[in-house]
């Protein structure tokens, strides 16, 4: 069993049983994306429905979470993976092991 903090654009801890803790970040790579397709935020918030104070605040990387149905829809309107949108990076560091409370 593991505990999961996830805040997204932060650093993500996972603490395991084993002791090793696991840092990572989310990267929000959706403006490189609509902007290597030269689409407007008007453009796909028109198209899918998804309010452009939404879109705006993923664009502009201000948002702490993304609503599931909100990243369906813009998966399938740009015809791209989750993985285009966001990218997870992570580095292991020992650590003493933690108990989870």
């Amino acid at each position: 069993m593991y505990t999961m903090t996830i805040k997204m654009f932060n650093t993500l801890n996972v603490l395991l049983e084993f002791g090793k803790e696991v840092n990572g970040m989310l990267i929000n790579k959706f403006p490189m994306l609509i902007s290597n397709r030269l689409l407007k935020v008007s453009e796909i918030s028109q198209a899918t429905g998804i309010s452009r104070t939404t879109l705006t605040s993923l664009y502009y990387r201000r948002t702490k979470r993304v609503d599931l149905d909100t990243l369906n829809k813009i998966c399938c309107y740009l015809k791209c993976d989750v993985s285009d949108i966001f990218e997870y990076r992570e580095e292991e560091q020992e650590t003493k092991k933690k108990l989870s409370r």
